[in-house]
């Protein structure tokens, strides 16, 4: 599932880093970590050590920052034990800590020199399991010599590194390069390991983080390890853009194109895919949507894309092409035409597989009851205090401070009887309310220590939203899709000012425990007249009554979906690609015009023909007229592509 840059836990670039957790199911060892690792017989190759510190390398620099992070606590294992537990996760499922130690893991050589800080496993998708190691070098030396061990062992960079623009929409990647290198290994495709070095200021060496993952189902190719490219192994450098051989896709003139959201989700083998969602404003201009179409199918199909099947209607039109040398050869191109503005919603999906063999994940899945356990010097403070510090370094990009077991800055004063203070953090300090966030945990029940956190809250001046409380993961969304997952969640809205308090309760090692996250923009809580503050449509959703229901019956499959894309400043949308057929098509759309008009939504638009279907519906709230659109277009072998927005009616363009 994909939900968009902002919001799911996704992984193909490393800003996304997240659902792919990675294995040491039947590859772990007994083997202290200072003992060297026995790496299996280098394969003949071309490739020479000495290629990583060729000239080339002069693009790749550890980035330099400071140690911004501070942490504070007493001397007592417990706490930071604690602290660590809960700072691992709701939804991690089970996982374990080593402290002053750390795994042995299939064909890695360990880094000779290395300090290791620790390490710890955790679990978010069922079929991929994640380490990460935190290490300390010495100097660049002992880096380099360990890069010569991972070639000898092997790895390789799986594709060469590219500095050149994105692929796909111009525009529609924004960010700069990562420096995080991506190596996989020939003969252990369902492994991957994502390599992360660091230079602090005012202090030698270097540090180092090892994200080491593996397929706990079949045998690979671990995501992202698709294909080697048969290059020689580059330097540390960004990390390979999905849409790299894609053409960049230039509207015509005076059409501009705004970025929307999307991302990439990389599951195992042929369910991999990639996503781009952009907006375009045709403005006065007189170019068509068919225009819009034959100019990008044109740039695709000059960059060696062959075009298998379009179509174009009145608000749809829809391409396939393939590309059989690309290791993702399907691509599907699928534009929708808004009915009263000059704005067009352009999707590129790139996939492994042809799209209607793909198979959606569940959007918010089961996990497996919180456990954490550790290992090593899980006694030690000054240890378990460095991999606390270690471990936030590589994740946080802002200054963050840590409170081990007080209740310090925002959370000043939010103890309660029967719970105990885990702790307390602060992040963006130079930002004036900083993001803050406290644990809790308590032998009380679930009923009780919601009890105890609404009046805790109110005592500070924020009131509970009992009709806020959800089952799942995530905000909500345009769709009456179930909840499974059984962590508890609930939101606050302060009686004066602006902010959010949200708190999700959880139960492990026979404790309930709590996270309240508050945020001081978004404003999840309050709307204000003439204008649109980040995430306020995830607060009216509610208001809105607006679930619309999903295509059911037993011919029907999900094949994808998106299920929170969008800018949220301005809008928030959600699609999904769904194989059913016409006995099942036409009565769910019937069942969507039923349920806008039992919500009191008004429809201004419905059409409805043989290969597309749009719904268009107003409704007032709270003073402002918002607008929902619900548009599907028919695609091939019974495949319905559906996206549905809602925003406000007089939302501006790009």
């Amino acid at each position: 599932m994909v939900r968009g840059l902002d919001t799911l836990r996704i992984w193909w670039l490393v800003a996304l880093a997240g659902l792919l957790g990675g294995g040491l199911a039947g590859c772990q060892k007994a083997a202290a970590p200072s003992s060297a690792a026995t790496p299996p017989a280098a394969e003949a190759t071309a490739v020479t050590p000495d290629w990583w510190d060729s000239p080339a390398e002069a693009h790749w620099e550890p980035p330099t920052v400071a140690a911004r992070v501070t942490l504070e606590g007493p001397q007592d294992p417990r706490a930071w034990r604690d602290w660590l537990g809960a700072a691992h996760g709701p939804y991690a499922g089970r996982g374990v800590y080593w402290v002053r130690d750390a795994p042995r893991l299939d064909a890695l050589p360990w880094p000779e020199q290395a300090e290791v800080i620790g390490a710890y496993q955790r679990q978010f998708d069922p079929s991929i399991r994640e380490t990460a190691i935190y290490l300390r070098l010495p100097d660049d030396a002992a880096r380099r010599a360990w890069q010569v061990q991972l070639d000898a062992a092997g790895w390789r960079v799986n594709r060469t590194a590219t500095w050149t623009p994105p692929g796909g929409f111009l525009g529609a990647w924004g960010g700069p390069p990562g420096l995080t290198a991506t190596l996989c290994h020939p003969q252990h495709p369902d492994t991957r390991l994502d390599v992360t070095f660091m230079r602090l200021k005012g202090q030698e060496g270097l540090w180092l983080q090892i994200l080491y993952s593996r397929l706990q189902e079949g045998k690979g190719p671990a995501p992202g390890c698709e294909i080697l490219s048969g290059t020689p192994p580059a330097p540390f450098g960004p990390l390979p853009d999905p849409f790299r051989d894609v053409p960049r896709l230039r509207p015509p003139a005076g059409v501009t194109l705004r970025f929307e959201g999307g991302g990439s989700a990389i599951a195992a083998g042929t369910n991999s895919f990639a996503i781009q969602e952009v907006v375009l404003n045709l403005g006065k201009t007189s170019t068509t949507l068919g225009d819009l179409f034959a100019t990008f199918a044109r740039q695709l199909e000059e960059g060696g894309w062959e075009r298998a099947a379009a179509a174009t209607h009145e608000h749809s039109a829809w391409g396939r092409w393939e590309k059989p040398a690309a290791d993702m050869p399907y691509l599907t191109l699928i534009l929708l035409r808004e009915p009263d503005a000059p704005r067009v919603h352009a999707i590129l999906i790139r996939t492994q597989a042809p799209l209607a063999e793909m198979q959606a994940q569940e959007p918010w899945p089961p996990h497996e009851k919180v456990e954490v356990t550790f290992r090593g010097a899980a006694d030690e403070v000054p240890a378990l205090r460095r991999l606390a510090w270690a471990q936030s370094l590589f994740r946080e990009p802002q200054p963050v401070r840590i409170w081990v077991g007080q209740a310090r800055e925002r959370w000043q004063g939010w103890e309660a009887d029967g719970v105990r203070v885990v702790g307390s953090r602060v992040a963006s300090a130079g930002q004036r309310p900083p993001y803050a966030t406290l644990y809790w945990a308590s032998r009380l029940d679930a009923a009780g220590l919601q009890k105890r956190l609404d009046t805790v809250a109110r005592a500070h001046g924020w009131e509970p939203q009992s009709d806020a409380v959800m089952s799942a993961v995530g905000p909500p969304t345009l769709w009456d899709i179930e909840a499974r997952a059984a962590n508890r969640s609930r939101l606050y809205c302060p009686k004066q000012g602006r902010g959010s308090i949200w708190a999700t309760l959880w139960p492990a090692q026979g404790r309930f425990w709590a996270m309240l996250e508050y945020n001081p923009d978004p404003d999840l809580c309050q709307i204000h007249a003439g204008t649109a503050p980040p995430w306020p449509e995830f607060a009216l959703l509610q208001k809105a009554r607006l679930k619309l229901p999903l295509p059911g019956g037993d011919d029907t499959r999900f094949v994808m979906w998106q299920f929170v894309s969008g800018d949220p400043t301005r809008r928030l949308a959600s699609w999904f690609v769904v194989r059913t057929s016409p006995s099942t098509w036409d009565p769910w759309w019937k069942a969507v015009r039923q349920s806008l008009d039992a919500a009191g939504w008004e429809v201004q638009t419905a059409t409805r023909g043989a290969d597309e279907a749009l719904l268009v519906a107003r409704r007032e709230i709270e003073g402002r007229t918002y607008e929902v659109q619900i548009h599907a277009a028919a695609l091939w072998d019974s495949l319905w592509f559906v996206h549905a927005r809602f925003a406000p009616a007089a939302a501006a363009g790009p």
